[in-house]
Formats: C-alpha cells, structure tokens, sequence
C-alpha cells in the first residue's frame, strides 16, 4: 500500500509534492492535537452511572438482620409490617464468616442509629448520604455490613432503596435508648 503511495508521489511534478507532502504533515499534526484534547475533555465530563443499590440478608437469629449492602448513591432502609424500635449499626469493614468485606467502602452515614417506628406502613430506619463505594475493586469489597436489632417477637420486612426511590416514604422517629 505505501509503496503504491511512495511510487504515485514521485510521479507528481516537484512542487506539487512537497505541497502533498506538507498538506499530510499538517493533517497529522492536526490528528495529534485532536486526540490529546479528546482525552482532556472525557476526563472533565462526568458521567453518571444510575443510581443502584443492591443488599443481601445473611442468616441470622430472632430480633436481628443483617444485611450485605453495596450503592453508587446515597440510600435508605425501611422497615414495615412490624411496630416499635430498631437498633441500627453499620460495619464499614470485616468478615463474613473467612470472607473479608468492605476494603473499597466508606461509611454512608452514621455508625449508629436508633427508630422507633410508630405504625406498621413502612418507615425508614436508616438514610445513607453517601455511597458505600469509595474505590473500585470487587462488589463486596465496596460493601458495608448492617445490623438490625428489634423485639424478638416481631416480624419486620426491610427494603433498600436508592434516595431517589424512597422520597416517598416517611422517615421513623428517632428514639431515646439502644435495645438491651
């Protein structure tokens, strides 16, 4: 191919070469330019991902949930079909049984927290301001673990949501003491 270029040029008369020659120079030094300032301006555009939120609950006893929660955005937990108080505690970092969670997380709120929900509509219990992401790596090393406590003769039901999907639920009133 280029020795169709090289042999196609040399037929050209001589200035009309170093004309085609300095007009190719141009062209990609023009090339080079636009890939350097391509690469600045994708690095100053954020993109955002949609918000999501994903949670696993692990097996645990009567009057305690655990949840496995990862989220690129800010999030909420709610509880429901169940009245009284919740004893909320989030763990940035750990294990789960051998299995080391929350190396890339950040806390996403506070590290305690205390709700009393006052009727069994669904109320929330804990609001994050913040991802539980802080770098990338594997899913549950973005993670935080969750502990809910509450009455052991209760059945509560919990869901996470993204902030922007849980603008419409009331938030449970803050209570006094932690559950003994």
């Amino acid at each position: 191919m280029f020795a169709k270029f090289k042999t196609a040029l040399n037929k050209l008369p001589f200035k009309k070469r170093y004309i085609l020659g300095g007009y190719l120079a141009y062209e990609l030094a023009g090339l080079a330019l636009v890939g350097t300032a391509g690469a600045q301006v994708l690095e100053q555009i954020k993109f955002d991902a949609p918000q999501s939120v994903a949670s696993a609950k692990l097996p645990s006893e009567a009057g305690l949930t655990r949840l496995v929660i990862s989220s690129n955005a800010p999030f909420t937990i709610s509880a429901s079909e169940a009245v009284g108080k919740y004893d909320v505690t989030v763990q940035r970092e750990g294990l789960i049984n051998t299995t080391p969670f929350g190396r890339n997380a950040q806390m996403p709120g506070p590290a305690t927290v205390c709700a009393h929900a006052a009727s069994p509509s669904e109320a929330i219990i804990y609001r994050a301001d913040k991802k539980t992401s802080l770098a990338r790596g594997p899913i549950l090393s973005q993670s935080i673990m969750v502990e809910i406590k509450y009455d052991a003769a209760l059945s509560p039901k919990f869901s996470v949501k993204t902030e922007d999907n849980s603008v419409a639920i009331m938030p449970a009133a803050v209570c006094g003491g932690k559950l003994g």
